[in-house]
């Protein structure tokens, strides 16, 4: 087990066709991985929420014997969240791999 470096992608940062692809998933919960130019995109969406102000954090990213492990956790939402629905998921991204993606 070996902890991998990634990094948290931005709405600005995020490739226009991964947008898309979120745009069409993000009603329900999901995974996916994307490759871009030798960038691995890791995407993990919780679903339509009936109020704003979640967080994800990202507590454990690591390679094992199995593959990439993702561990991420949904946190919120703040008590003074607004009334509305959002989809909340995060994006990191790390140089790319072979190893499946297993998600936590």
């Amino acid at each position: 087990m070996a902890d991998l470096p990634f990094h948290v992608v931005t709405q600005k940062e995020i490739p226009e066709e991964l947008l898309q692809i979120i745009e069409k998933k993000k009603e329900g919960a999901f995974h996916l991985t994307y490759e871009d130019g030798g960038t691995l995109y890791i995407v993990v969406g919780y679903g339509a929420m009936d109020t704003g102000g979640y967080s994800i954090e990202v507590p454990g990213f690591y390679l094992s014997d199995g593959g990439i492990v993702i561990d991420t956790n949904l946190l919120g939402p703040q008590e003074e969240a607004v009334r509305q629905i959002s989809y909340p998921y995060i994006v990191v991204s790390t140089e790319w791999r072979e190893e499946p993606v297993l998600y936590q």
